[in-house]
C-alpha cells in the first residue's frame, strides 16, 4: 500500500472510531440546549462519509428504539383532512 492509501484509510478509521463519542456528545448537547455544535455535526458527517452512510443507519436504528415514530391518526392541516389510510 502507498503512503496516501494508508493516510486515507487511517483518517476514515479515526472518523468512524470517534462517531460513538460524537453521537453521545450531540445527544447531550441537544437535550441541554436544543441543538448540537458545529464540531459534533462535522464529526458525525465525517463518520457518515467515511462509512458510506452505515454510521447514519446505525444511529437511526438506535434513535428509533429510543423514540419510536408516532402512532398513525387522522390529521387536519393546510392541505385538508387525511385519515390513516390516506397517509399510507
Amino acid at each position: 500500500m502507498t503512503q496516501a492509501t494508508i493516510r486515507v484509510f487511517s483518517r476514515k478509521l479515526f472518523a468512524i472510531g470517534r462517531m460513538p463519542v460524537s453521537a453521545l456528545r450531540g445527544l447531550w448537547q441537544y437535550r441541554r440546549r436544543g441543538r448540537i455544535s458545529q464540531r459534533v455535526w462535522t464529526n458525525l458527517l465525517g463518520a457518515h462519509c467515511a462509512s458510506n452512510g452505515r454510521s447514519t443507519t446505525v444511529l437511526s436504528l438506535i434513535t428509533r428504539m429510543i423514540r419510536p415514530p408516532r402512532k398513525p391518526r387522522s390529521v387536519d392541516g393546510l392541505l385538508g383532512h387525511f385519515d390513516v389510510e390516506r397517509q399510507r
